[in-house]
C-alpha cells in the first residue's frame, strides 16, 4: 500500500447513490430487456430503475431490474434471462 494512501470511507456508497449511475444501470437494463423481448416476444420484458441494498452498512443505491410482465412458461423465463446476462458481460 503507498505511503501517502488515505481511504475515503464515503467512497463507493458516494459514487453508487449518484444519479448518473442510476441512470446507466437503467439504461443497460432496456438492453438486456429488449434482448429478453427478442429471446422471448411472449414475456414481454421490461426495465424499470430500482433502489437496492448494499455495502457493509446496508445503504440504499441506485440499480435496475429487468422485469417479465407477460405470460411465458418459467423455464424459458430463466433460459431469457441467463442468456441475456450472458450477452450483456462486459457493458
Amino acid at each position: 500500500m503507498f505511503k501517502g494512501y488515505r481511504p475515503d470511507r464515503r467512497g463507493l456508497a458516494e459514487i453508487a447513490k449518484d444519479p448518473r449511475l442510476g441512470a446507466v444501470c437503467e439504461s443497460v437494463a432496456r438492453q438486456g430487456a429488449a434482448i429478453a423481448n427478442q429471446l422471448d416476444p411472449d414475456g414481454n420484458y421490461q426495465a424499470s430503475p430500482r433502489m437496492v441494498t448494499a455495502g457493509w452498512k446496508n445503504e440504499s443505491r441506485r440499480g435496475a431490474v429487468i422485469q417479465q410482465t407477460g405470460k411465458s412458461w418459467t423455464a424459458e423465463r430463466d433460459r431469457v434471462l441467463v442468456e441475456v446476462t450472458r450477452r450483456l458481460r462486459g457493458r
